[in-house]
């Protein structure tokens, strides 16, 4: 046996001490990306129920509304009533009550079809004067707010059911028609 040369052995514990430190790295930065990976996951799923909770709170407050409509028949004489309710937990705004009227239209061939028209609410109670064209009516929780129709004779066209439109809360609009809730956005001013 001869004599061991020194200065190779140096050189090889380098060597392995850097093999061990870039195996550590490579660890490292894998265990890194792992985390950095489940971290954005974990803040997409929060986002998603954060997302899901504005939604359900913003519905919460709209299911909270309540339209009741009634057909009164009167001899020959027919209107709608409509009772508009807010048993939500926060004030409704803008809440406006239209029917659709079935009117004649003479298309430009000459014959006649029936078109639909929104006509407002004829008398609100408590009483609001419906000819004015600002009318912003609001709903304190629990209020109530009724509406009739113009009256029409029982052999000629029906009005549909009535339409109620509201802004709840977080300004978003809604409504609703033969009990389906619709949302129709948020509300710019």
């Amino acid at each position: 046996m001869g004599a061991v040369d020194w200065g190779d052995v140096p050189t090889w514990l380098g060597g392995v001490f850097a093999a061990f430190a870039a195996y550590g790295a490579i660890a490292t930065m894998k265990s890194q990306r792992q985390q950095i990976d489940e971290q954005r996951q974990f803040i997409r799923i929060q986002t998603a129920l954060l997302e899901l909770d504005h939604r359900d709170r913003t519905w919460a407050q709209a299911l909270g509304v309540r339209v009741s409509a009634a057909e009164i028949k009167s001899g020959r004489k027919r209107w709608w009533r409509v009772v508009v309710r807010n048993r939500s937990s926060g004030p409704i705004f803008d809440v406006d009550v239209t029917f659709g009227a079935e009117r004649p239209d003479t298309r430009s061939d000459g014959n006649i079809t029936l078109t639909t028209q929104l006509v407002r609410a004829y008398t609100f109670r408590p009483f609001i004067p419906n000819h004015a064209p600002d009318l912003r009516v609001r709903l304190e929780p629990g209020g109530a707010l009724a509406a009739t129709s113009e009256n029409w004779h029982s052999d000629g066209p029906r009005k549909e059911e009535p339409t109620v439109e509201f802004t709840d809360a977080a300004h978003v609009r809604w409504r609703l028609k033969s009990g389906e809730l619709t949302k129709l956005g948020p509300v710019t001013d």
